[in-house]
């Protein structure tokens, strides 16, 4: 969701050692059962070798995407989180909340 015209208070660019720029989350504004479900491909298939990037749709159980981006493009989200979900989330270690 947009604050003030934007998305800064949520997300942010980070240049890693081998130059790539990647989008980072402040991750502890969202729901734990979010948040623990980031960054839980197993295995991990790294978009980058050198630097340990993620697919932004296939790295996280559950992706972030800004409205916008979502609106222009709806059946690749759903289709990603559809996909997700078959198998009982299998390719990824699911934490739920307690």
């Amino acid at each position: 969701m947009k604050v003030n015209g934007g998305y800064d208070w949520f997300r942010y660019m980070v240049t890693k050692e081998d130059g790539h720029q990647l989008t980072e989350y402040k991750e502890e504004l969202v729901y734990p059962i979010i948040s623990n479900n980031r960054r839980n491909q197993n295995p991990v298939v790294y978009h980058c070798e050198k630097c340990h990037s993620i697919d932004r749709l296939t790295g996280s159980y559950i992706s972030f995407v800004d409205e916008e981006t979502f609106l222009a493009d709806i059946d690749t989200y759903i289709d990603n989180a559809f996909a997700k979900s078959e198998n009982d989330a299998a390719g990824y270690d699911i934490t739920p909340t307690r």
